[in-house]
């Protein structure tokens, strides 16, 4: 699927990185390193290039987030045809919102939640906007 959507001969994966899970180790390896120039360079814009106080990061990170989130493309435009509620921009944002407090809870304590329950009850909350 890689290969198929980048165009290339499905070889060339395992040419370079020998395998799927090695380039997927690349892949998470690469996103932490920019991820790591991103912060560095929020923590450096936010302190002048002077060395930074502990809430120097939790406000760089807060900057990298709001500056990502508000150049992102719309996607509350595929809530906009919900129909049983009041405010689809506010419902897809409550919603991403929702996800993203899943994902942490999951990372945080990975046997605290059960990932198929919470699918199964946020499904159901989805469904039952779906048939009214």
């Amino acid at each position: 699927m890689i290969c198929a959507r980048t165009g290339y001969p499905s070889g060339v994966v395992y040419q370079l990185f020998g395998s799927k899970e090695t380039l997927v180790q690349r892949l998470v390896e690469f996103a932490a390193e920019k991820f790591a120039d991103v912060f560095s360079a929020a923590v450096a814009t936010r302190t002048g290039g002077l060395t930074p106080c502990p809430m120097d990061m939790p406000r760089a990170l807060l900057d990298i987030f709001f500056e990502l989130l508000t150049g992102m493309p719309p996607l509350n435009r595929a809530f906009g045809s919900i129909v049983g509620v009041r405010d689809p921009d506010a419902y897809a944002a409550a919603l991403v919102g929702q996800l993203r407090g899943v994902a942490v809870a999951a990372i945080i304590d990975p046997g605290g939640i059960d990932p198929r329950a919470v699918r199964a009850e946020m499904e159901y909350a989805v469904d039952r906007l779906a048939n009214r």
